[in-house]
């Protein structure tokens, strides 16, 4: 069984942790797969999203009605349903995603065997997702891994377990097309030039619009943009323009939604 024409998939994601605050960053474009080759099929996907002190963000399969899985309709349900429990801890809410991946994607596991994703080798992931945020004390900020694969014999799905990122700060965690953005993050050219140039138009963007966050998250937050708008000008099949970044600041206990 070849994947189905109603998948889509995307995307470069982004998380910097830092000490004045935690962003994600993800680009809104998805794309189809055929016999290898990658054609942009939506514009405007929201990728992330802020649920109270904890942001949320997704890569890898976005869309498959096969499995009537939309991430956008899932968080949105995840969000509806979770937010009447007690804990919205960065911790609570990762492994309350995961339950809920479980749930969606254990009926479909049969398929892996019939091939169903033949483009996927085992151990690959077919999906991450990334929480990150604070406790009430906002004393450091959080970030956990989540995800489903391809299991190792090639006939099942495994459902990988919250992983804490406890690294020193700042911290950061991408997932997805990262080539170009590699290249430009090792100083090769075209792509460093064209980082540099996308950093300096973009600075006084985030400072307009986010003129109350601290300095050195604003520059992470320019530097993190760029490097999507890196890998979305040499790779625009798999990768779109337009940034959407989710975002706390730690100084004034403040989220806040941006498009770039």
């Amino acid at each position: 069984m070849a994947m189905s024409l109603a998948t889509s998939n995307g995307t470069t994601l982004i998380c910097l942790a830092m000490d004045d605050g935690v962003f994600l960053a993800a680009d809104d474009l998805v794309y189809t797969e055929l016999d290898g080759k990658a054609t942009p099929s939506g514009r405007s996907f929201t990728k992330v999203c802020v649920f109270g002190d904890v942001l949320i963000g997704t890569a890898g399969l976005m869309v498959d009605s096969a499995l009537k899985y939309d991430v956008q309709s899932w968080i949105t349900d995840f969000i509806e349903s979770h937010g009447r429990t007690a804990s919205k801890l960065p911790s609570a809410i990762s492994q309350a995603i995961w339950d809920q991946l479980r749930h969606t994607f254990e009926p479909t596991e049969p398929l892996v065997k019939q091939g169903y994703w033949e483009s996927h080798r085992p151990g690959d992931r077919i999906l991450s997702y990334i929480v990150a945020g604070y406790t009430e004390s906002f004393k450091q900020a959080y970030v956990f891994e989540t995800g489903v694969e391809i299991n190792r014999q090639g006939d099942g799905l495994t459902y990988v377990s919250p992983l804490h990122h406890k690294k020193q700060l700042p911290h950061n965690v991408y997932f997805g097309e990262d080539y170009f953005l590699e290249r430009a993050s090792k100083g090769l050219e075209p792509e460093r030039s064209h980082f540099l140039k996308t950093v300096e138009d973009i600075g006084p963007t985030i400072k307009q619009l986010l003129p109350d966050i601290p300095g050195t998250l604003q520059e992470g937050l320019a530097g993190a943009v760029s490097l999507i708008k890196v890998e979305a000008h040499f790779n625009p099949d798999k990768v779109g323009s337009t940034v959407k970044v989710a975002l706390i600041n730690r100084r004034n206990r403040k989220s806040y939604l941006s498009t770039f």
